[in-house]
């Protein structure tokens, strides 16, 4: 028998998605069998009108206070967010980042909707491909440690790393560089330089886009 679904009000479109095919769950349930609360789902999808990007820049204390989703669930929430973010970031293969748009499409989307400004460094050995990333600063690029070398400390460290991508997320969304950017990433590539590590890179993140140094060549 066909599955037939009522109308929804305009904005709760998202009601409407779940065709009842269990490899292709709506979002209304896959967030319903999260949170074991088809209410709370509702709430939650209803205030953000089914857009997963307003979810994932919603803070606790704002989830908690939706319907039916409170302090617990609000927790859960941002946990599967972030666990989502490192899925995402988990590559075994070691794939080549040999552009911008290949570091930006491994970890400069879980970037996108940060409330804080991170730096991270991606590490990269002599054929560019991918080692590790780590996050060398929380509170924006002018709140890096004292000395560039604690920057650079997990490249040093890493036997295969010969080179880094610096990355980092604008929460204003806009993600073109302000003349102070500029001048830490000149003296972070100085210091790459002294320290036997090439920056090929330096990203900044924006809101669904993002800006190269080396795209735009001010760094060579």
């Amino acid at each position: 028998m066909e599955k037939r679904h009522s109308s929804c009000p305009e904005g709760l479109n998202f009601l409407r998605q779940d065709a009842g095919k269990e490899e292709s769950p709506s979002t209304f349930t896959l967030l319903s069998n999260l949170l074991r609360n088809s209410r709370a789902a509702f709430f939650i999808l209803a205030r953000i009108k089914g857009n997963l990007r307003a979810l994932a820049t919603l803070r606790v204390e704002e989830l908690q206070n939706i319907s039916f989703v409170g302090p617990a669930r609000a927790i859960q929430i941002k946990s599967a967010i972030h666990l989502a973010y490192r899925i995402h970031e988990y590559c075994p293969k070691r794939p080549i980042l040999s552009s911008s748009f290949d570091v930006y499409s491994l970890c400069g989307r879980s970037m996108e909707n940060l409330e804080k400004e991170h730096l991270k460094i991606v590490l990269l050995n002599i054929k560019q491909a991918f080692l590790q990333i780590n996050t060398v600063a929380v509170g924006g690029i002018h709140s890096l440690p004292a000395s560039p070398k604690e920057v650079f400390r997990p490249a040093v460290a890493h036997p295969s790393c010969t080179s880094i991508v610096l990355i980092h997320n604008h929460p204003s969304g806009d993600p073109q560089p302000s003349p102070g950017d500029i001048d830490v990433i000149s003296r972070l590539v100085k210091a790459g330089r002294i320290l036997g590590i090439k920056v090929q890179d330096s990203i900044i993140i924006g809101h669904n886009n993002y800006f190269s140094f080396k795209d735009e060549r001010l760094i060579e």
